[in-house]
C-alpha cells in the first residue's frame, strides 16, 4: 500500500466524515488496487520498487491513491461505488424530463468510476506507459 491512514488524514488531509480508520484503510487498499491496475502492476510485480522512485513520482502515486480513496469515502465506500457503476442504470425520468444514455456495447469498468485527476497524476508519473523501457 502506497498510503497510510496517517498520510491520508494528516498530509493529504482527505475527507474523513464518519469513517473509522479501518474504513479509510479498507478504501485505501481498494484505491491501491486501482492504481496497481492502472500502472500495469509495475509496482507490485518487481519491475519497479516504489521506495526507489523519485520523491516527485512517489508523491504523484500517493496523491492519486488518496483521490481515489476519497472518492470512495465520499460516495459511501468502495462497494457502493462499484455497485452503482455496475447497476446498468442508463435512463431516468423526473416529471416531463427524461434522460437516456446511449446504449453501451460493453459493461462499465472500474475506470468509469476513477476520478480523472487521479488518472492524470498517474499519467504524469510515467507509470501508465506500456512501451519499452530503455533505461531500466
Amino acid at each position: 500500500m502506497f498510503v497510510t491512514v496517517d498520510y491520508y488524514k494528516n498530509t493529504y488531509k482527505g475527507y474523513v466524515g464518519n469513517n473509522t480508520d479501518d474504513d479509510i484503510e479498507k478504501n485505501l487498499n481498494a484505491a491501491t488496487d486501482v492504481v496497481n491496475v492502472l500502472t500495469l502492476m509495475k509496482l507490485v510485480n518487481g519491475q519497479i520498487d516504489f521506495d526507489k522512485l523519485p520523491p516527485y513520482t512517489q508523491n504523484l502515486v500517493q496523491r492519486s491513491t488518496c483521490i481515489i480513496a476519497e472518492n470512495y469515502l465520499i460516495n459511501g465506500g468502495y462497494e457502493v461505488v462499484q455497485s452503482v457503476q455496475n447497476s446498468g442504470l442508463n435512463s431516468a425520468t423526473v416529471g416531463k424530463f427524461s434522460y437516456t444514455e446511449s446504449d453501451r456495447s460493453s459493461k462499465a469498468t472500474f475506470i468509469d468510476s476513477t476520478p480523472p485527476m487521479a488518472i492524470e497524476l498517474l499519467l504524469l508519473s510515467g507509470l501508465m506507459h506500456s512501451g519499452v523501457c530503455v533505461r531500466c
